[in-house]
Parts: structure tokens; sequence; C-alpha cells
């Protein structure tokens, strides 16, 4: 018909599904849509998704007579006698970035004795995270390791950390001849196996034997925050007493800020200092868990993929912020271990968010309406700008050096806000007069 110009056809595999417009091409319609090799697709996305050995199938319905269909299917699979390859990518000296790709053969493939260039044998290699960004990755050298083995050097891009949990991975071979059978080469399966590594651990000691410390964690790469909270501080990290050799640093610690993003950069842990005096600078930490955001995806551990990071005490010049909870639920009580460990600044309120502010210089006294004795205030903005709350005192805990700010999640008007990111600025001024100027997201939900 001249009057169609465009046709909505539906594309379907084993494990995925989206449609696609086609355009008038003379005597037919076509369109094109990008595909990728998985085990699972995600849905919403643009890509189709299938398995290595899969057809694709195409369907065009006619609006106006449903049972006029058109359709057909087209086989995903090796052609025969291809080559199935997997590949390993690696994090060899553990610092969070993609170092080397490993290539493993089936046993019965001999590689050639003299393999040609890096530039002739791959073709492309691209990873993608599931937020859309494309990690780079560039190939300078190979190294054969035995008849059914290629180690693949990439260059590390050195501002860029590499993602675990990638949502495609593309590396594909030329048709340059590697075999001593000239086969044709598919990667079928890529395997994370460079998983997240801690890069900094500052430790915020308490000073007497009731009080919690605060340890601030540092990642490479983004960890996916509701997979590293479905498990306890013990099982999530290890650290080791050079004394005892104990590893029950952790037991009984909790998480204190929780997920404020799917995807977060460091966590806050407060641990129990009844149950364990942590030692810093030769405690051990590494990643453990059940998942491959928090832990290599073939199950390699510490020291291999988890370097020994060295506990830092929090310095002279450090302030830090954290929120508890976060994001904060309205109807849900503040944890009872962080209420006590800020009494004196959440009182008798069960309900809401408190802001540790922990800073080694003590910070000076000013003068603020709502409290006799503060040592700065916060305001707290929506996220176009507008101030929600002014003036909310920082207060001292019974513990040096921590502070704390208490807030209502309510606005100027006494009215709970509503769902969404906020953030704080918190203004004080330490013994040494240094103006500090400090800002912290919070998220709430209802």
């Amino acid at each position: 018909d001249s009057l169609v110009d465009s046709v909505s056809t539906a594309l379907h595999s084993s494990i995925d599904s989206h449609s696609t417009i086609l355009a008038d091409s003379g005597n037919y319609w076509s369109g094109t849509f990008e595909r990728a090799t998985a085990q699972s697709a995600t849905p919403g996305d643009p890509i189709l998704y299938h398995i290595v050995n899969d057809s694709i199938i195409a369907i065009y319905r006619n609006p106006d007579l449903p049972l006029d269909t058109l359709r057909i299917a087209v086989p995903c699979a090796p052609p025969p006698d291809t080559i199935e390859v997997t590949a390993i990518v690696r994090d060899t000296n553990a610092n969070g970035r993609f170092d080397r790709i490993d290539f493993l053969f089936p046993d019965t493939t001999v590689l050639l004795e003299q393999l040609p260039d890096i530039e002739d044998i791959m073709q492309s290699t691209q990873f993608t995270t599931d937020d859309g960004t494309v990690i780079p990755i560039k190939p300078v050298d190979l190294i054969r390791v035995d008849s059914a083995t290629l180690h693949i050097i990439l260059e590390e891009n050195s501002a860029t950390p590499s993602r675990t949990g990638w949502d495609n991975a593309d590396i594909t071979f030329s048709g340059t001849p590697l075999t001593t059978g000239d086969y044709p080469i598919a990667v079928t399966t890529v395997i994370d196996s460079a998983g997240p590594v801690v890069t900094k651990a500052v430790l915020h000691p308490g000073v007497s034997t009731d009080s919690n410390d605060s340890l601030f964690i540092s990642f490479s790469e983004p960890v996916n925050c509701s997979l590293l909270m479905s498990t306890a501080p013990e099982s999530a990290f290890v650290y080791i007493d050079k004394t005892t050799l104990s590893s029950e640093a952790l037991h009984d610690a909790v998480f204190a800020n929780l997920c404020p993003s799917p995807y977060i950069d460091d966590v806050i842990v407060l641990t129990d200092k009844d149950a364990f005096d942590i030692v810093p600078v030769e405690d051990k930490i590494g990643f453990l868990g059940s998942s491959p955001y928090v832990r290599d995806t073939i199950g390699v551990n510490p020291p291999l993929n988890g370097p020994v990071v060295p506990i830092e005490l929090a310095m002279d010049e450090e302030i830090e912020l954290a929120v508890f909870p976060n994001p904060v639920e309205v109807d849900k009580p503040i944890d009872n271990r962080v209420r006590t460990a800020y009494a004196n600044v959440v009182k008798d309120r069960t309900h809401g968010a408190i802001i540790g502010v922990n800073s080694a210089i003590p910070l000076k006294t000013i003068r603020l309406r709502s409290s006799d004795e503060a040592y700065g205030k916060a305001d707290i903005y929506d996220a176009v700008g507008n101030m929600v709350r002014k003036a909310l005192p920082v207060l001292a805990t019974d513990k040096a050096g921590v502070y704390g700010i208490y807030w209502d999640i309510q606005n100027r008007n006494n009215r709970l806000v509503g769902n969404g990111t906020y953030l704080m600025v918190m203004k004080t001024t330490d013994i040494k007069d240094n103006a500090i100027t400090e800002r912290v997201k919070i998220g709430v939900r209802r």
C-alpha cells in the first residue's frame, strides 16, 4: 500500500523481545536493531538479547487484519567448525582496572606458534555498563601461554575505573588465522574476574569502651548497594587482628548508610567496641559474598584481586559526614545503636535522620536560637535548590571529635517532606579558626 511508509515489527528471542520500526525501501520494508549474546535480558533497553544457539523471530501483524501475519525466523548460532572461546577479564595488579583478558580455547585447539600482530587479531573490544557507559578497552600485546590459552594485555585507563557487572561485553576476533585448523573464532562467554577492590579505609576510633568506631571504606568502582547490604559487614569484609588472628573484628557491626542510590562508591560501618577493638594498620580487608558485584564471578578471593589495605586513622585535617540511615524511611525508627551513639543529638526522638560529623580537630561553639551550645549549623535544600530547613544545630556527643545533626524530615512549616534526594550543607569552624563547609545527600522514602 503506497499509504504505508513504515511498519512496527515485533522481535523475539528465547530470552528477550522488543519492537522496531521498518521503513519503506521500495519493494520491501527494512530496519536495523542492536543485538547481543547474553545469559539473561535487561528489560526495557533497546538491545535484543539472545543466547548463543538461538533464533530471532520477526513478526508483522496487519493492524487492519489481525490474522494477516508475516513471520521470519533467523537462527543465531556459530557456523559449523567455529571455535567457541571463553574470555576472562582480569585485574592482575588489583588496582580496580582491567589489564588483561585470558582467552581459553577448547583443549583440542592448537594455537599457532607464531601469532600475528595484536592489531590484526582484535576486531572489536567493548564493555558497556548497566547505566550505558562504555568502558574503553585497548589491547596492546598478546602472549601465547600454551596451545589453548591466549593472554591479551590491555592498556590501563588511569582515569576511568572499570565497573563490575557490565550490561554487555562484545569481544570479536578478526578473520586472521590463529589456529592450525584456520577455523573462525567466536567469543561465546565473557567472565568478570575483576571484582571491586577497597582503595581506602579510614578509622574514627571511639574514646571509651562503650562507644562505636566508624570505619569509612571506599571502593575502586561502584558496588551494587542492595547486594552489599543483604549481608552483614563481617561477611562482606575480612579484618584480621595482628595479635589473635581473629576475624571477628566486625562482629555485630552494622552498615550506617544504607542505599542512597543503586550503586555506591563507599560505605560506613559502625563497629561494636564491646565486641572487639580494631587494631589499625595491621588489619586486612577483602571482599567476600555470593554476588558478582561483591566478589569475582569465578570465585577469586584476595589476595589475587583483593589487596591488603592498611586502615588509616582519621587525620587531623579530615572531617567526615555520614547519614543514619540513608535513605531515611519516615515510618521506620532509627537503629537503637545509632540512637545510643548520638543520644545527645537525637534525645528522645525515635524517627528521622542523624547526620554524624567526625572531626579530629575540635569545633568551636556558636550561638543558635534553637540550641544553647552548638558547634555549627546546617541547612537542607531540595533537588532544585529551595531551602527546606534552616539552621539545624550541630551538637556534640559524649565521644571526643564526634558531633551530630538531627533532622525530623520536616520542612520549615513542620510538614513531612516528599520522596526524593535532599542536600544538607553544614557550616562550622574548628578551634584553629578554619571555616568548614561540608555537603551530604540525604534520601527520603515515604
